[in-house]
């Protein structure tokens, strides 16, 4: 079902059904694993998001801070996949291993997020968890890299490969 929709629509809106799609499933697992490694609630997930712009002052705001980081998280959500798309319209080859390039894509998501954009936020800093790394990386492949390079080959697929 997914794959004939994906098949038949323009890629702008291919890129905003899957970048929808990876952030609704990455939002999910973040509130699981931060729930079950840390305790920690799911506006507080979302606050701590919005806190890459707002600093501190994110967990003092309410429902305008959860939305805000709601909004940022689609926002990257939506960045990682549009640059994958864009990059496999380019190279198709990537889509042809959908297992191996979703894991190195995941892994280079993972990198991006903790070692060049959290850092050049304002979030506060996070005390380093093995466990949290472990799910982490296994969250960044299987929920964002593999997938992301699943809905592109759906649409960038071999019928169009031949187009």
């Amino acid at each position: 079902m997914i794959s004939a929709y994906l098949n038949k629509i323009s890629f702008t809106k291919a890129i905003l059904f899957s970048g929808l799609c990876i952030g609704i499933a990455d939002g999910i697992a973040a509130v699981l694993s931060n729930f079950l490694i840390n305790d920690v609630s799911p506006d507080r997930v979302f606050k701590f998001v919005a806190s890459g712009v707002f600093g501190m002052k994110a967990f003092a705001g309410n429902t305008e801070m959860l939305v805000a980081g709601l909004c940022f998280h689609f926002l990257i959500a939506m960045s990682f996949t549009a640059f994958f798309f864009i990059i496999a319209s380019y190279y198709k080859s990537l889509i042809n291993h959908v297992l191996l390039t979703g894991i190195a894509y995941g892994c280079v998501v993972w990198l991006v997020m903790n070692f060049i954009v959290i850092p050049l936020s304002n979030t506060p800093p996070l005390s380093f968890q093995i466990n949290s790394v472990i799910v982490g990386i296994l969250v960044h492949i299987f929920v964002i890299g593999v997938p992301i390079v699943w809905l592109a080959k759906q649409h960038l697929g071999s019928a169009r490969l031949s187009a």
